[in-house]
């Protein structure tokens, strides 16, 4: 028994390639893009609240309770920013039906990723690489084995 896949399949690209999306679908999906922002932001905000707590009180247990959460926040916020930066913009953002409107949607989709992706290209150019500097010239200067030259 032949199946004939190869049509079919190339019968879905085509259609794939003239896609026009369900309106509540594109609604759905930037929905849900706008639910994930506001919950890191949330997120972040109360990382700033324990952190005021835990520097206005001096108490030990709620330092390490927003050491603990700043992590916690930190990575999320990087991981997610990592996701962003590396996947294709979604079909939602293109997926209106007027021209203006993918200018619109696909401005606004690209202010958020490039900020964030502009942040982690920091981070990773820049503070990382000094970070390294600092724990490379403390382990040489404080090191038993010693290393740099005063």
């Amino acid at each position: 028994m032949v199946l004939k896949l190869g049509n079919k399949k190339n019968k879905e690209k085509k259609n794939s390639a003239n896609l026009v999306l369900n309106p509540e679908f594109i609604i759905k999906e930037s929905k849900a893009f706008l639910e994930k922002l506001q919950i890191i932001r949330h997120e972040i905000i109360a990382r700033d609240k324990a952190y005021a707590k835990a520097k206005a009180n001096g108490n030990a247990a709620d330092m390490a309770n927003y050491n603990k959460l700043a992590h916690a926040v930190s990575t999320k916020c990087i991981d997610y920013g990592r996701d962003l930066c590396d996947a294709p913009i979604p079909q939602w953002v293109d997926g209106s039906l007027s021209k203006d409107h993918i200018a619109i949607t696909r401005h606004a989709y690209d202010v958020i990723r490039n900020k964030i992706c502009a942040s982690l290209n920091v981070f990773d150019s820049d503070l990382m690489p000094s970070a390294r500097i600092l724990v490379d010239f403390a382990e040489g200067v404080h090191s038993p084995k010693g290393g740099i030259s005063h």
